[in-house]
């Protein structure tokens, strides 16, 4: 009987020898058992246990041997953005991306979501277990809108991970660019009241009012 542990596989799982074929060696296949979990190069065992009628050979030892693995894993959190890119405007459309691991972690897996002052994103913090890592998950962008007359400009979404498990602890992960469309225009209002202005020599006065359309970034004189 051929008996691997938990990270091996055998084909067959036990083998037959008669007095006619006993000196006919015969083959087991060993593959490694392909798991989700960053384990990095790492062992297995196969064990052997002998019965037969035969009082010499049953519980006869046989050696264990002894299997290098190569894993196929990566811990990583994979960022992929919705048409290729991310594209918002202040006031209106919003766009997402989303955000899954790699492998399966050891334990949760924390991402935490940070978009600066000219943008929210929602949810602020994405978390993966055991049992979710390799499901997608969406975050959404969308422009602080402010009154500042900026024209198109460009915000940037960042990610930090925190997990017990070593292998994403403080895990790097790829940054979004957002491009950001203003809905704000430089420029000055001026009303009259009642829809004109009119005033008399030595009499009446008049007034109208000057506004301005967007917040300024540095003091603004009208003359």
């Amino acid at each position: 009987a051929v008996s691997p542990n938990a990270q091996l596989t055998t084909a067959p799982t036990s083998v037959t020898f008669t007095p006619a074929n006993w000196n006919v060696a015969q083959t087991v296949t060993v593959s490694a058992v392909d798991d989700a979990v960053v384990e990095g190069a790492h062992s297995g065992t196969v064990a052997h246990t002998v019965s037969s009628v035969d009082t010499a050979y049953d519980g006869a030892e046989v050696a264990v041997v002894e299997v290098g693995i190569t894993d196929n894993d990566n811990a990583g959190v994979s960022v992929v953005q919705s048409g290729g890119n991310t594209a918002v405007t202040e006031g209106g459309a919003t766009d997402t991306y989303t955000l899954v691991l790699t492998s399966q972690p050891t334990a949760n897996v924390v991402v935490n979501v940070a978009s600066g002052t000219q943008l929210s994103t929602a949810p602020t913090s994405v978390t993966f277990t055991s049992g979710n890592w390799s499901v997608a998950q969406t975050v959404t962008v969308a422009a602080v809108d402010d009154a500042i007359a900026e024209g198109t400009h460009n915000g940037s979404v960042t990610h930090t991970v925190t997990s017990a498990d070593p292998n994403y602890q403080g895990r790097l992960v790829d940054s979004v660019s957002v491009t950001i469309t203003d809905n704000d225009t430089a420029g000055v209002t001026v009303t009259q009241s009642e829809g004109n202005t009119a005033v008399t020599e030595g009499g009446a006065t008049d007034t109208l009012s000057v506004v301005l359309q967007s917040q300024p970034q540095s003091t603004v004189t009208v003359t």
